[in-house]
């Protein structure tokens, strides 16, 4: 089922991504918690 609705209650994200000059960290904002590495 396709769901056409701007807001789901399932699946999400949080990365942290190498890039060449340095990282990059993201978290889906339906989340509670955030991309961190040390």
């Amino acid at each position: 089922k396709i769901s056409h609705e701007k807001y789901t209650k399932f699946g999400g994200a949080q990365l942290i991504y190498k890039l060449e000059n340095g990282y990059l960290g993201a978290s889906d904002p339906r989340k509670d918690g955030q991309a961190v590495g040390f």
